[in-house]
């Protein structure tokens, strides 16, 4: 079980990478940064992920798009 002194040096840590990925413009939320990480940790390839995450933003935005362009038409 991680000790207090551990859990703070993680949160810390999980707050600048956080800072990183915001200056990178990632446009990953704190819960989507913490999910990337733990699959990383548990062996994901980093470089696989990153493409993932892409497209699937990419997706959602292209799904957004496709709505609101669907409630337009009368």
């Amino acid at each position: 079980m991680a000790d207090l002194h551990e859990l703070s040096v993680n949160a810390e840590v999980f707050g600048i990478l956080y800072e990183i990925s915001k200056e990178l413009g990632t446009g990953l939320s704190q819960e989507e940064l913490r999910a990337s990480l733990r699959l990383i940790e548990n062996g994901a390839d980093p470089t696989a992920l990153a493409l993932v995450v892409k497209q699937l933003k990419e997706e959602v935005k292209r799904m957004k798009a496709e709505a609101t362009g669907a409630q337009d038409i009368p």
